[in-house]
């Protein structure tokens, strides 16, 4: 037993001094167990082999294969590899252990993406019940792909106004083997025809501190790209790739646009007016900029049949912050209900379309008429009513002078 031991523990040295050179090592548990096997993408890691590679990130399909010697209830398969900052663990449900049954079980153990390619791992697999446990242990080597770039983070306003920049801070950071050379990233909105690439030099897959050049292996740039003017409110896809000869990424964020109608705004004071046929009547409008940037209106009214509709500035400059009235005039030759709107764009885009009614009556011409022939009778009724007073008025007598005596 004492060979054995001293055995088993030169062989754990060696295996140090080997690069983990494969060594099985039996826990002091007291459940037996036989035909033990282990294996890893199909590869035994329990006959002796040299240690099995993983790559950072994948998924590790680990099979146990074992024989029962003794009756056990509640039994249950426990792997876990150690060396990293937190266990990475898996385990099956529990099952009833019958004395010369065999049994094989898998389990799936996901690598982290950040593994250290210096670091030492070990895999344990244990076969635990209620009163005992069978463990065997296995040295582990992780490595890393080849060429592996990630984006760390991406940070940036959720919301942008049209016709504004959107800064992006993107962290870059090497998950390969190797120093990923002329790192490039491109954001852009595909919806909306944008896009920005920048330039983020070498990145080297461990942090390299030296006086001369210090290497680190993450990466931190800023990229501006500007949300044309004319985009319509919404929400958007904001795409992040970025790529390097070898490798290439991509994550996809939301990102809400305030397009050009959220900064405006179009009132009026009447939508419903009354006129006669053949004059010509005004309805206001109101265009009201609450953006941060100066704005340009193109008025356009709606042609309607049997109405003339123009607006006497078609084209209007608003400040920031401001508002402006715009006259439009309308004119009808003929009586009846006309419906008509008027589109208020900028930047070649919809802000608003303001809708208008037009009640037309008759003529103004018999209007004047009518008003003239009351006028006329007044007159007359008043000028009749002068002469009867004056006929019927008696005359005044004439002043009677006495004699004089002297």
């Amino acid at each position: 037993m004492i060979n054995k031991t001293f055995l088993v523990s030169m062989l754990a040295v060696i295996s140090m001094l080997t690069v983990f050179g494969a060594v099985s090592a039996l826990s002091t548990g007291n459940l037996a167990v036989t035909d033990f096997k282990a294996t890893i993408n199909g590869v035994d890691v329990s006959s002796g082999i040299s240690s099995i590679a993983g790559n950072a990130g994948d998924v590790l399909p680990l099979k146990v294969v074992f024989s029962a010697l003794d009756d056990a209830s509640d039994a249950k398969v426990k792997a876990w590899i150690s060396g990293y900052r937190t266990d990475i663990v898996d385990s099956t449900s529990r099952f009833e252990l019958l004395n010369g049954s065999t049994y094989a079980k898998t389990l799936a153990l996901r690598l982290p993406s950040d593994i250290d390619p210096s670091e030492r791992f070990t895999l344990f697999v244990r076969i635990e019940t209620g009163t005992g446990y069978h463990e065997e242990s296995f040295p582990l080597m992780l490595q890393r792909e080849s060429y592996n770039i990630e984006i760390l983070s991406v940070e940036f306003s959720r919301t942008v106004s049209a016709g504004n920049a959107l800064s992006i801070d993107v962290v870059l950071k090497n998950r390969g083997f190797n120093r990923l050379d002329d790192t490039f990233v491109k954001v852009s909105i595909p919806e909306l025809g944008v896009e920005k690439r920048a330039y983020f030099g070498d990145i080297t897959p461990l942090d390299e501190d030296s006086k001369d050049n210090g290497k680190e292996d993450a990466v931190l740039g800023r990229l501006n790209l500007v949300v044309p003017s004319n985009a319509v409110s919404g929400v958007y896809d904001l795409v992040i790739e970025a790529s390097t000869v070898d490798s290439v990424t991509s994550m996809t964020k939301k990102l809400v646009v305030s397009g050009t109608e959220m900064a405006s705004e179009v009132l009026t004071s009447s939508a419903i007016k009354d006129f006669s046929k053949g004059s010509e009547i005004t309805y206001d409008l109101i265009l009201v900029n609450s953006g941060s940037n100066v704005k340009t209106y193109e008025i356009i009214p709606e042609s309607a049949s049997g109405l003339l509709v123009r607006a006497n500035e078609p084209v209007v400059t608003v400040g920031p912050m401001s508002s402006k009235t715009v006259s439009i005039t309308v004119r009808a030759d003929n009586s009846g209900t006309y419906n008509f709107g008027v589109n208020v764009n900028s930047n070649g885009a919809l802000v608003k379309r303001v809708p208008f009614t037009a009640n037309v009556t008759g003529s103004i011409a018999g209007s004047n008429a009518v008003v003239l022939t009351v006028v006329l009778a007044i007159v007359f009724v008043v000028l009749l009513v002068i002469l009867i007073v004056l006929l019927t008025r008696k005359p005044q007598k004439s002043e009677e002078f006495g004699e004089s005596y002297y």
